[in-house]
């Protein structure tokens, strides 16, 4: 069975109640993924739109961290970044994006948004930018 909170519009082989999320549970990081799978189904790696901040505080460390996002995602601000990957690949992402030479637990901080479907047809740009996803702007991972 696919997991019918990842891909609600799919055809299920069986059919099981399951309960929606409430706001709280998304707000304290409730993992759809997690959820099927202890309920028996089977989940499915999908691409999916993230957002990935970082605040270094070392000028070498912030440099070379910049430049990888830069090959590996579209910046929207400086330390702003918009990616589209799998959940496994974002970890590794995120893997590469930590390495010693770039990042520093102690002094810097990176964090990850993901970005539903909903809200990302929902971001607004205001000024200079190109929409999320705008055709011809590739998005590499």
């Amino acid at each position: 069975m696919v997991c019918p909170t990842l891909f609600p519009k799919l055809p299920l082989a069986a059919t099981r109640p399951l309960a929606v999320p409430s706001d709280a549970e998304v707000a304290h990081g409730y993992d759809p993924a997690a959820q099927c799978l202890r309920r028996g189904a089977r989940a499915v790696s999908v691409e999916r739109a993230w957002l990935l901040s970082y605040d270094i505080t070392d000028d070498g460390r912030r440099t070379k961290l910049h430049r990888f996002m830069e090959s590996r995602g579209h910046r929207v601000q400086f330390s702003v970044f918009e990616v589209i990957a799998t959940t496994e690949a974002l970890e590794a992402l995120v893997a590469q994006a930590t390495a010693p030479s770039r990042f520093e637990a102690a002094e810097d901080s990176l964090r990850v948004y993901p970005l539903c479907g909903s809200c990302q047809a929902e971001v607004k740009v205001l000024g200079r930018g190109a929409a999320f996803n705008a055709p011809g702007r590739p998005i590499i991972v």
